[in-house]
């Protein structure tokens, strides 16, 4: 008995069952329910390369950051791990990671760890973003 491969070193060529589990999954991405959307975004993570959770899960991830206080911490720091895994597929969305004033502590903490992991991923992007996010940063640090 062969044990089951999950992922083969070439990115295309899946598992057929994991394969048919996450295009099974695909529409939960749709779904009201944040736990439902989180719990989606998980098993893209985990199971799916790179390709396909940046093609599935990273708008819905973006939409639960809007969410009411407690939803969007729990998203925010979900995005922390995706920053850290997948930090290019984040890139167009950093400027959700800057902080307001209706912010609170925690947030503001969550977003600047966020913007600094997606800082430190940023060697091949114009001068003009970086600056603009080092910026940012800055001044998220003078106010806490």
């Amino acid at each position: 008995v062969s044990s089951p491969k999950l992922v083969h070193a070439n990115e295309n060529a899946m598992d057929p069952d994991v394969e048919l589990l996450l295009r099974s999954c695909t529409p939960l991405f749709r779904c009201r329910n944040p736990a439902v959307v989180l719990t989606t975004i998980s098993l893209y993570y985990h199971l799916g390369p790179s390709r396909l959770f940046e093609t599935y899960a990273i708008k819905p991830l973006m939409r639960l950051t809007h969410l009411p206080h407690q939803g969007a911490f729990v998203a925010m720091t979900t995005t922390i791990a995706v920053a850290a895994k997948f930090p290019t597929a984040l890139h167009p969305y950093m400027t959700e990671f800057f902080a307001c004033e209706a912010d609170g502590e925690p947030m503001r903490n969550l977003k600047s760890k966020i913007l600094s992991v997606l800082a430190s991923s940023m060697d091949a992007h114009p001068d003009g973003l970086r600056l603009s996010l080092l910026d940012e940063l800055a001044v998220q640090v003078k106010h806490p």
